[in-house]
């Protein structure tokens, strides 16, 4: 609207580009390995079953789900004494409770988070998947580069996925030098994040954010810069020095 002075204010170029939807190129896709399997049905179900591993791994997992069930527990008969009724009744009604609903996250919300993230990565352009007897491996496009995500051991701890994160790991180096596009991936255990970084020589930690679960630490490589193109003569031919 005009001010005082009867001027229209120019208009702020800077509030209309932050308005503006920022586009972002999708980069090429990796290419296949050989010895792998691809991203298919069976490897959507051998994610699914990942996650439900991943939900009695480790210590942790077990503390969790231990504490979660001493807690409800007690808090059951606890609530039932301050009201006078059956502490027997409400401990079993707690216990049912909870198994119910560990079944519901085992067997129906595990595998709908599972594809929902798959199909959420997908969104980005694409979605390529590595999978062989031991290990998986998702990799999908994020803010120009490769994001690598979801790599699952069948057995975690027993070093078992080391061989297949190694030749995944090289390829997926190769082909982002080739295509000149940088590799993101984050990770909690520091364990890991040393791991990643002798497996795929150039990854580096980038930065830390903290988060409900700990810390989460962030992983960059940047693709090897292309070798120098030969000069070319004025007919179009490369020149190359005399050996």
């Amino acid at each position: 609207m005009p001010n005082r002075n009867n001027e229209i204010p120019a208009a702020n170029p800077a509030s209309a580009t932050s308005r503006r939807r920022q586009t972002v190129t999708v980069p090429h896709a990796p290419a296949p390995l050989a010895g792998t399997q691809p991203l298919t049905e069976a490897g959507r179900q051998r994610m699914v079953a990942a996650s439900r591993s991943r939900l009695l791994a480790g210590t942790g997992a077990k503390v969790f789900w231990a504490v979660l069930a001493v807690a409800v527990v007690a808090g059951s008969v606890g609530f039932a004494l301050l009201l006078h009724a059956n502490p027997v009744a409400s401990a079993s009604l707690a216990i049912a409770t909870l198994v119910g609903y560990a079944i519901f996250l085992w067997w129906i919300l595990s595998p709908i988070i599972v594809r929902v993230g798959m199909w959420s990565m997908a969104r980005a352009g694409w979605l390529v998947g590595y999978f062989d007897e031991t290990a998986t491996q998702l990799v999908h496009p994020r803010s120009g580069g490769w994001e690598l995500s979801d790599h699952h051991a069948v057995v975690q701890g027993a070093g078992i996925a080391a061989p297949f994160r190694r030749r995944v790991f090289t390829h997926l180096a190769a082909e982002a030098d080739r295509h000149q596009v940088p590799i993101t991936m984050s990770s909690r255990i520091p364990k890991l994040v040393a791991i990643y970084q002798a497996d795929m020589p150039g990854l580096r930690v980038i930065g830390t954010a903290r988060t409900l679960f700990g810390t989460l630490y962030q992983l960059r490589r940047d693709p090897a810069a292309p070798p120098p193109a030969d000069p070319v003569n004025g007919d179009g031919s490369a020149t190359t020095e005399p050996a």
